[in-house]
């Protein structure tokens, strides 16, 4: 980043220019990063994409073309570039812990402070290599072929050390041989012409990017950074090398040789906006975050990358940040200042692991920032309502259901033999749920074991009981799967060979007996090679079925010597890793060539008794999605985990057991998945979840049962008992809480929770129920408003409902809308007048909705708290004046207090008084309306009156209502209350 001195002031130029341009581009793209990472088909990923095919090489050019000078290589120099790595390394490592949780590692370079370290190595090795014969085509060499090294990862920058040194060395090379001083050269630089073409053939090769990275969609980083994942990766990466060294021959020869205030200043201060500019653009994540991304935020960004330039390029904080880099540098060669730094640097690790608890302080903050998207109180709903238009596209669409391993350990298989009937009876383990099956076109299953028959023995083992676990079960088994409904399985898992090769293939056998259809293990060559195909309903969807472990055996084993047995998810350390990827490859090109409508892989994979994915299951689902996968079944962590989506490919990670006698570790908690196909579309357009819990219903006997059905059948609450009613309710929370990230529990519990690009919705009418007050003036006043500001309380807020506000059901079915939550659990009048004063001044809206005044009547603190109607008048006022302030034609409706109900723990008045209290402040509210022609609206007596009818159902304590039947309850009230 350093320049050295030279002699051509213009030649200076240029080089700023350069570098400027490469800076600003850097910022850019790591403004825009986060979004072309979530949305790989966005515009702000093309520009990421094509960004990175040169950016960084070029930089990296530009370093070495400097390295030439001694102070750059000099001991100061080093440690100048060490301390800058050190310092913001370390404030980037903790600025991560307190924004997202990131691990503390000193040994591993945050962000891009990678280059310092990378540079550092550089510098010191230079020299010596450079007298090596042919040291160019050597490094190439080394940087192709690292991607074939899987050992080389980010400790200390390695991977990307050798991968970018070749750019150094060219770099370094062209100075010392004073390469860009030939005449050619020269005259190439200073020709306004060739300029002009060089310009030209920029923009030409800028398209043809363009077209490139999006029709192949893939990850620079990972190709220049990463392992290979096969031969065309090494491809990839020659091609990469290539467009880099192109664009930094055509921008060098494009650069003008002339001060551009903006890109020259960026230039020749390219170390202090490098160092810098990453917090601002976690910090602007804050704002703009990920899940509302648009195309604006491109513009947004450009405006930030231009506020970040001007702010850290400018030369007076340039200028104190090398005088505090070259001061460091030089105390640190004297030997008594250097035992003082190190001293220092001692003193202050030991102060941020003693003030550690102060760190969840400040994390919480960042989270509640998160939780806002900022200081404008703006929150958006992460769940919906499904209106009549859509329940009718899921009634008609075709339904798969998908549950997890149909699995039996020792105990299962002991006690469930009739010694009457001298059979082995499963079908209770089905009876719930047969139902379920029944009513979907296509119900799916992991046959997680073999039937391998009675000669061998059955399952060994409960599992975590010390003996070795073998499984092995009854082909009653069997035969209870297909009777329950389950049309197609998956037999590719760890213990597909638990009893070798012949209860492997007996296991089929029995499958074909009882007329299920199953992938994932074969007999033989032929039998592997025969694609499966469902067709369900006209819709055509091949399947595909892999595993990742067989229990005992190497994988490379199997694939060597019996490669027809079953299809492998390798590991990168595999022998076979591309010959078996070629393989997935080609499977998936013989299921497009095939004419199906859909492909859907079942994959075996991921860590057990997780209830997050690993970066086994990340990578791959994202391979088979890139590949063509439109539908991924996961299954092996037997433990409940995310349903997803990557891009338009749906994921369902895990859907935890089926019924399992191993309860531990949430192993009682598990669902069952419906996927939703459009008949015409042949796309998936929704998925739902049904959480289930596994009761032992009998001693050593499980069977499977629908949370909403243990709720609502009165046969079956009978057989639940107090401890297990606790226990499903946990459940319902843990399965919830890991798919939706939404904690149900049973007084709010669904039968079922439809899943939509990474929203989630709730079957209800709510939307028809607005539609009967169309006529009422607040309907109206929603529905012609485009910028909303609620001001509330906990209620607003949703403080003690996982934060749905009250009226998040009448936002949901009115379209786009700007919604700004102004709002504070506990808050009174007056907190919110001292709080939030400059909130409410810049929100702007169009419409303000006030419901305030409930904790005021509840707390009687005389410091917060307004302690009369008059004064409770006063304080809405003033309100109401801070609006106007803000937009003097804006529109404003008020609500009466939120009533409480008569164990409101909180309040300290006796119930006549608080009464009394709330009528009063209501009247006064009104009568304040009234003469404002303000809407003035009292929900209060419609809430009483469903709540006197069961509490339970609508709120979770003495005031706040849940985060389903509550919430709906409120909105409703509001509507009917209204004029």
């Amino acid at each position: 980043m350093n320049r050295i001195e030279v002699k051509n002031n213009e030649r200076s130029l240029n080089w700023d220019n350069y570098k400027g341009l490469l800076i600003i581009l850097v910022v850019f793209a790591h403004f825009l990063w986060s979004y072309a990472w979530f949305f790989p088909k966005s515009i702000s990923n093309q520009i990421v994409s094509i960004t990175y095919l040169f950016h960084m090489a070029a930089f990296i050019f530009c370093s070495g073309y400097f390295s030439i000078s001694k102070n750059a290589k000099s001991k100061k120099g080093i440690l100048k570039l060490a301390f800058a790595y050190l310092i913001f390394n370390t404030l980037m490592m903790l600025f991560m812990y307190f924004y997202n949780g990131s691990k503390i590692s000193f040994l591993t370079p945050y962000n891009s402070y990678w280059y310092l370290l990378s540079l550092i190595c550089w510098r010191l090795i230079i020299e010596p290599l450079d007298k090596i014969k042919g040291i160019i085509p050597i490094s190439i060499i080394v940087a192709l072929l690292t991607g074939y090294c899987n050992e080389f990862g980010n400790i200390l920058s390695i991977r990307r050390t050798l991968v970018f040194f070749p750019f150094f060395l060219i770099g370094y090379k062209i100075a010392k041989n004073n390469l860009l001083s030939k005449p050619i050269i020269q005259r190439a630089n200073n020709n306004t012409l060739i300029k002009i073409l060089c310009g030209l053939m920029v923009i030409l090769f800028t398209g043809v990017l363009v077209f490139f990275v999006s029709k192949y969609n893939f990850s620079q980083s990972r190709l220049l950074m990463g392992s290979y994942r096969n031969n065309i990766d090494l491809l990839f990466r020659i091609f990469i090398f290539g467009v880099a060294s192109i664009m930094i021959l055509l921008l060098y020869i494009v650069m003008p040789n002339r001060n551009i205030p903006l890109l020259t200043k960026s230039g020749k201060n390219s170390l202090g906006i490098y160092l810098t500019h990453r917090f601002l653009t976690y910090i602007f994540l804050l704002f703009f975050v990920v899940k509302n991304y648009n195309n604006n935020y491109i513009i947004y960004s450009i405006i930030a990358t231009i506020f970040t330039i001007v702010l850290f390029g400018s030369n007076r904080f340039n200028n104190l940040l090398n005088n505090c880099l070259n001061k460091l540098s030089t105390n640190m060669i004297d030997d008594k200042k250097r035992n003082c730094l190190i001293t220092i640097g001692l003193v202050l690790t030991t102060m941020f692991l003693i003030f550690n608890p102060v760190s969840k302080v400040i994390k919480n903050h960042i989270h509640e920032l998160k939780k806002t998207n900022g200081n404008n109180g703006l929150k958006v709903t992460q769940s919906g309502y499904l209106n009549k238009d859509l329940k009718e596209q899921i009634d008609s669409a075709i339904k798969i259901s998908y549950v997890g391993d149909l699995i039996l350990l020792k105990d299962q298989v002991t006690k469930a033999y009739n010694s009457k009937t001298q059979r082995y009876e499963f079908d209770d383990m089905f009876q719930y749920v047969k139902k379920y099956f029944d009513d979907s076109d296509l119900s799916i299953g992991v046959f997680e074991g073999p039937t391998a028959g009675n000669q061998k023995p059955y399952s060994t083992s409960n599992f975590g009981d010390g003996y070795k676990l073998l499984l092995n079960f009854p082909d009653e088994f069997a035969e209870s799967v297909k009777k329950a409904g389950i049309d197609l399985v998956t037999t590719a898992n760890n213990h597909l060979l638990d009893m070798g090769m012949d209860g492997a293939y007996r296991t089929l056998d029995i499958l074909d007996k009882y007329g299920i259809k199953h992938v994932g293990s074969y007999r033989n060559k032929e039998e592997k090679s025969n694609l499966t195909i469902i067709e369900v309903q006209g819709v055509k969807i091949a399947v595909l079925s892999y595993l990742s472990s067989i229990n005992n055996y190497n994988l490379d084993n199997i694939y060597k010597d019996n490669p027809h047995l079953t299809s492998i998810i390798p590991k990168t350390s595999s022998k076979f890793y591309n010959e078996i990827y070629d393989d997935i490859k080609n499977d998936f090109q013989k299921a497009k060539d095939s004419g199906a409508d859909l492909i859907m892989v079942m994959a075996h994979m991921g860590t057990q008794f997780s209830h997050t994915t690993n970066k086994f299951q990340q990578k791959w689902n994202k391979i088979f999605a890139d590949l063509g996968a439109d539908i991924i079944l996961g299954d092996h962590s037997h433990a409940v985990q995310p349903i997803e989506y990557i891009n338009d490919t749906v994921v369902v990670n895990c859907p935890g057991n089926f019924a399992n006698s191993y309860t531990k570790k949430d192993g009682d908690a598990t669902m069952i998945v419906d996927l939703y196909i459009d008949k015409s579309t042949k796309n998936v357009i929704a998925t739902d979840f049904i959480p289930m819990y596994t009761q032992e219903m009998k001693d050593g006997y499980y069977r499977a049962l629908p949370i909403y059905d243990i709720l609502h059948d009165d046969t079956l609450k009978d057989t639940i008992s107090s401890y297990e009613k606790h226990r499903i309710n946990e459940v319902s929370k843990v399965v919830t809480n890991t798919v939706i990230k939404r904690q149900m529990s049973l007084d709010i519990a669904q039968k079922q929770y439809f899943f939509i690009n990474n929203k989630y919705y709730i079957d209800d009418n709510f939307v028809e129920t607005i539609n009967k007050y169309k006529d009422k003036k607040i309907y109206e006043s929603l529905t012609k408003s485009k910028k909303i500001v609620f001001i509330g309380d906990s209620i607003t807020e949703g403080t003690k409902n996982n934060y749905h506000p009250y009226y998040e059901p009448l936002i949901d079915g009115l379209g786009d809308k700007t919604i700004i939550n102004i709002s504070k659990g506990g808050y009174t009048t007056k907190n919110i007048l001292s709080k939030f004063k400059n909130q409410i001044i810049s929100s702007k809206g169009d419409l303000y909705i006030i419901a305030l005044g409930t904790n005021d009547i509840r707390y009687r603190n005389k410091k917060t708290c307004a302690m009369t109607s008059e004064d409770y008048i006063k304080q809405m006022k003033k309100i109401v004046s801070l609006i106007k302030e803000s937009n003097p034609n804006a529109e404003i409706i008020m609500i009466a207090p939120w009533i409480s109900t008569n164990d409101d723990s909180i309040s300290k008045l006796s119930i006549k008084a608080k009464r009394k209290l709330f009528s009063e402040y209501s009247s006064q509210l009104k009568k304040y309306c009234d003469e404002k022609n303000f809407l003035f609206i009292n929900p209060n007596e419609y809430i009483e009156e469903k709540i006197n009818e069961n509490k339970t159902k609508y709120l979770v304590d003495f005031i706040h209502p849940n985060n389903s039947y509550g919430i709906k309850l409120y909105s409703e009230a509001i509507l009917y209350s209204s004029k």
